[in-house]
């Protein structure tokens, strides 16, 4: 750069929906670290990997018959991982909990230069059906290579996250992340603005109006009329906007993002 300097650095980017990140057979890890520092409690695991215990999770396959770890002195999270054993995959089991969007992402790199992977990423519920799956390849330019998969739950289950071998070189894995995407209703919505009214966060005056908004909504909606429904969230959005001595600051804040969540959901 002329007159001046040139600065290089890497970023690493953990998204605010992460419920858990797995760097694969790490004890420490600054990576890690940093994002339990970040995210506290949301982020449920409190190591970076871990065998399966029945609790949040962790891996289940037999180290030295069904994965290897590589290490690395590197702070790259690109860097170190599990590496399967001939045929076999690598596999963890995360405990979910139901009501939200889930999108898995896991990270590879090619350590060792030479091999081609074909490799397939699968989320399995406990029932064995799968919940989604995607198969990929990997070669000598692997760098910092992602995959993702999304799917809904029910019920709380204990999910199996797997890479496996579709051909090729037996399958590596650097890291594992879990985001939940919070999925807002009307009911959930209502159900917010009620305890709001039942703490004297929001007179009743505005709660009726709010409560009105909410069940215009929800009687378009059942009637598939997409526009209007949208259109009385947004009232819904305006009063709460313009009735901020009637409205607590807490309560105009949550209900604001559980309405702007519902609306972004019903233009999907």
């Amino acid at each position: 750069m002329a007159d001046g300097f040139e600065v290089t650095a890497t970023v690493d980017v953990i998204n605010q929906d992460t419920n858990y990140f797995i760097h694969g057979a790490a004890t420490e890890d600054p990576f890690f670290q940093a994002v339990k520092k970040r995210l506290g409690d949301q982020l449920i695991n409190n190591v970076p990997d871990q065998e399966y215990d029945g609790n949040w999770g962790g891996y289940t396959g037999i180290i030295g018959t069904d994965i290897g770890s590589r290490t690395s002195d590197s702070t790259n999270i690109y860097d170190s991982g599990w590496w399967a054993h001939a045929d076999k995959s690598i596999d963890y089991k995360i405990n979910l909990e139901p009501g939200g969007k889930y999108t898995v992402i896991s990270g590879y790199k090619e350590w060792w230069g030479g091999a081609t992977r074909n490799m397939k990423f699968s989320a399995i519920d406990s029932t064995g059906h799968v919940l989604d799956s995607v198969e990929f390849t990997t070669n000598k330019d692997t760098k910092a290579h992602q995959e993702r998969l999304q799917f809904e739950l029910e019920q709380a289950d204990d999910v199996q996250i797997s890479v496996s071998k579709v051909g090729g070189s037996d399958p590596v894995l650097a890291w594992l992340a879990v985001e939940r995407e919070e999925m807002i209703s009307i009911d959930s919505l209502r159900m917010a603005l009620s305890d709001y009214v039942k703490s004297e966060e929001i007179a009743k005056p505005s709660y009726k109006i709010l409560n009105n908004r909410l069940t215009v909504a929800e009687k378009h909606y059942e009637k598939n009329k997409w526009n209007q429904a949208i259109k009385s969230l947004e009232d819904f959005l305006k009063h709460l906007n313009n009735n901020a001595d009637n409205i607590s600051s807490e309560a105009q804040e949550d209900l604001k993002k559980y309405s702007e969540k519902l609306i972004e959901q019903w233009k999907e």
